[in-house]
C-alpha cells in the first residue's frame, strides 16, 4: 500500500510518501519505507531542496544463509543482511530560461 502527499505552493514544494507491504502468508516478513522532500524557493529560480529515506526491512529473503566475507562485501558481490536503511540529501538548483520554456516547438 502507498500513500503520498505533494503540495507545490509559491514557496517551494512538500513531498512526502508512505509505503508497506507483506507477505501474505507471513506478515512478520514486512518492509515499511518513508520518503519525504522539501524544496524551498529562495529567490526566483534558486532553491534548496532537503530529503531523506527511511526503510524498516523485515523481508530479504533472497539473501543466502551463510555469512559474508569482507571481500565479499567490499567488492559488493553478496548483499549483507540489514534491518533498516537511511539516507538525506541536501542541495541547491538554479533554473533559468524563458517562462515558455515548457511549450513545444510546433515548427520541428
Amino acid at each position: 500500500m502507498v500513500v503520498q502527499a505533494r503540495f507545490k505552493q509559491p514557496w517551494g514544494t512538500l513531498y512526502a510518501q508512505l509505503e508497506g507491504s507483506h507477505f501474505l502468508h507471513d506478515p512478520s516478513q514486512n518492509r515499511i519505507e518513508f520518503e519525504g522532500y522539501l524544496s524551498f524557493r529562495v529567490s526566483k529560480g534558486l532553491a534548496i531542496r532537503v530529503g531523506s529515506d527511511f526503510q524498516l526491512i523485515n523481508d530479504q529473503r533472497s539473501l543466502p544463509a551463510r555469512d559474508i566475507s569482507l571481500e565479499e562485501l567490499l567488492l559488493a558481490q553478496r548483499q549483507a543482511a540489514t534491518n533498516f536503511r537511511f539516507a538525506s540529501e541536501f542541495g541547491f538548483s538554479y533554473t533559468f530560461g524563458s517562462i515558455y520554456n515548457n511549450i513545444v516547438n510546433t515548427r520541428l
